[in-house]
């Protein structure tokens, strides 16, 4: 080819390719003709050209394998250019921000999920009837306030009666957006999980358009906090629409957030935030009193003494404020409940006697319930799916000691928890300690595959086993690679975490937890044969991986506290790791930096015995992390203590 003009460019780098396209590094680049002619690319000596200037259409593709180069018919003015190799990382084109919001919530936590539908039960048909009536009626007035507060002590029913509030305001078109809160779910997940529900409704097409646009601007806004979260996604689009676009039917719409006590207390990056319920409540009711702000605002939780105060205070007389006590009579729902459920009994059970149970031992289940719905539910579960007939359940729940008073209003509660962990039969122990740990960081919120395999033996047995976990939490269905398992009701883990209400046979301390996973991590680390029983296939093992790395940083900040003068582990054991396999799995599948501060961890935590020169151990780990660092490309840890001149 020729052409009546010949330019010789060497190093060309082309930038700002479209999205899917490499970023090459070209030598020995040719013009041939006028500057303005087409550009092709040919990569190495791969036998086609590739025309990279018409970007707006699918590049064109020119097969030299049969023909050559010499030979192709290229327009006048084409460039070819000669590249030597392909960069490895790619042009990334801007994240759609919609798909960047949908990305950073926690779909599980939004009214209408799968999750949801699982794990949280509406209010009984015709209980709680008089409460529903009162927050639809603050609903519907125009001119009541803005903010709703319902609170109430924990298992009196909150959850439930939320649920059937948003149920009801979404099959009248009133609800803007329904969050039910997690101690698995970070706070930092609330604001753009509203934000994300909102712009669905088309209704709220302004408020789409601003608030991608505010998104698009705004790129970190998802790590903020609630305050700067609220003011980014949701105030600030709501003030940039003019005036003749909003619409009138957006007071009409309701916020609600369920169980807001259950956030953890901390932020997007995990550190502890001990105001972060005050803060959140404080957020939306200043919110609702912001002009441009049309939504009202429905927040329930238990009365945390941080919210109390800010009620008694700053937020005085500026909610409409509902306590879920003995003037709901809820007593008589609970009676009409458990009635309801007999009533179901007899009917599956047509062999039982019509006068069962008696009045006598309904009302006796009534009194023990005190006004705990939890309780209730949590009964009848119990009588029903026993081994034994349902009378000889029923009997058992009566004859358990625990009475409700004053200073122990868990108590008879308590007592069912704790035939419940004891077994059917009571001569077996449901290992109390898996279900305290599952409902606590960092196993809470992974997959319950990856729980039952990590935690082999005790993971499978006491699923497999003890039929009455199903009462206290949900289990994902067979063949459910992603679902967490999850506690029906937080007082479950209220009643594992008091040792003032737990049998102490059941009962264990934080650090008894931390030190029973944290042998659980050492057998993964160390056991190579067993290891590779924990999975069947490459997409098992993967996923298993996943899970194990995003848990490594927890584990070795609980080696870092309970060991901060010596080693965690016993040398032996730390020589039998098989640390190159697992520095690979760090720094494959942690990301953004915290497989670095991950391998520093374990350095610091592995090296924490040398003295002027370092152990055995320590040398064993160091030169694995070492390699590891250098085929990743970061610095090696340590390079100004003794360990440096130990290997």
């Amino acid at each position: 080819m020729s052409g009546p003009e010949t330019d010789y460019f060497t190093n060309a780098k082309y930038i700002n390719l479209e999205h899917g396209m490499k970023v090459v590094t070209a030598r020995d680049s040719h013009r041939h003709g006028p500057e303005d002619g087409p550009v092709y690319l040919q990569i190495a000596d791969k036998p086609t050209l590739v025309q990279v200037t018409d970007l707006n259409n699918n590049p064109r593709v020119i097969d030299l394998s049969a023909e050559g180069i010499s030979n192709a018919q290229l327009p006048p003015g084409a460039t070819i250019v000669k590249a030597e190799k392909l960069v490895e990382n790619e042009v990334q084109a801007p994240v759609n921000p919609l798909k960047r919001l949908s990305e950073s919530i926690v779909h599980s936590a939004l009214f209408g999920s799968a999750a949801l539908h699982g794990t949280v039960e509406l209010c009984h048909p015709n209980t709680r009837m008089e409460v529903q009536s009162i927050i639809m009626a603050w609903a519907t007035n125009p001119y009541s306030k803005r903010f709703l507060w319902l609170s109430g002590p924990a298992a009196s029913g909150k959850t439930a009666i939320s649920m059937s509030i948003a149920k009801a305001l979404s099959k009248g078109h009133r609800l803007g957006a329904g969050y039910f809160c997690s101690p698995h779910i970070r706070s930092s997940n609330l604001i753009p999980a509203l934000a994300y529900q909102l712009i669905q409704d088309p209704r709220l097409v302004p408020l789409r358009h601003e608030l991608l646009g505010s998104l698009d601007r705004h790129t970190y806004a998802v790590a903020d906090g609630i305050e700067v979260q609220l003011e980014k996604f949701i105030l600030d689009p709501l003030r940039r629409i003019p005036e003749g676009h909003r619409n009138p039917e957006w007071r009409r719409l309701v916020l609600v957030i369920d169980g807001i006590d259950e956030c953890p207390q901390e932020d997007s990056a995990g550190y502890h935030v001990p105001s972060v319920h005050k803060m959140i409540v404080s957020a939306f009711l200043a919110a609702t009193e912001d002009p441009a702000f049309p939504f009202r605002v429905l927040i329930s939780g238990r009365p945390v003494v941080p919210i109390q105060r800010f009620f008694a205070k700053a937020g005085k007389d500026k909610a409409l404020e509902i306590f879920l006590d003995e003037k709901f009579h809820p007593d008589a729902d609970i009676e009409f409940y458990i009635r309801s459920k007999f009533a179901e009994l007899l009917a599956d059970f047509p062999d039982s006697s019509r006068d069962w149970p008696g009045e006598e031992k309904i009302l006796t289940l009534v009194r023990k319930a005190s006004g705990l719905f939890a309780y209730a539910v949590l009964a009848m579960w119990f009588i029903r799916h026993g081994k034994r007939l349902p009378s000889a359940q029923l009997d058992c729940i009566l004859g358990l000691r625990g009475v409700t008073t004053e200073d122990h209003p868990f108590a008879a509660l308590d007592a069912l928890y704790a035939k419940i962990l004891s077994g059917e039969d009571g001569d077996a122990v449901l290992p109390a300690m898996w279900v305290a740990v599952i409902a606590s960081e960092p196993l809470q919120s992974l997959p319950a595959q990856f729980i039952d395999r990590f935690l082999e033996p005790e993971g499978l047995d006491a699923v497999r086993i003890f039929p009455g976990l199903a009462s206290l939490l949900r289990i994902p269905e067979s063949g459910d690679k992603s679902s967490p398992y999850k506690l029906y009701h937080q007082t479950v883990k209220d009643y594992l975490d008091d040792p003032n209400r737990c049998d102490p046979s059941f009962y264990t301390t934080p650090t008894q937890r931390k030190e029973y996973l944290l042998q659980r991590y050492l057998f993964v680390l160390k056991d190579q044969e067993a290891r590779q029983g924990l999975w069947t296939n490459d997409q098992e093992r993967d996923q298993f991986l996943d899970s194990f790395a995003s848990t490594v940083p927890h584990f070795e900040t609980w080696i870092s506290e309970l060991s901060p003068d010596k080693v965690y582990f016993k040398p032996e054991d730390y020589l039998a790791c098989d640390v190159d396999w697992f520095m690979r799995v760090l720094f494959e599948r942690l990301k953004d930096g915290a497989e670095v501060g991950a391998t520093q961890a374990i350095y610091d935590n592995v090296h924490r015995d040398c003295q002027q020169l370092c152990t055995p151990a320590c040398r064993h780990w160091r030169s694995s992390i070492t390699r590891a660092r250098r085929e990743y490309r970061y610095e090696a840890p340590g390079n100004d203590c003794t360990c440096c001149t130990a290997l």
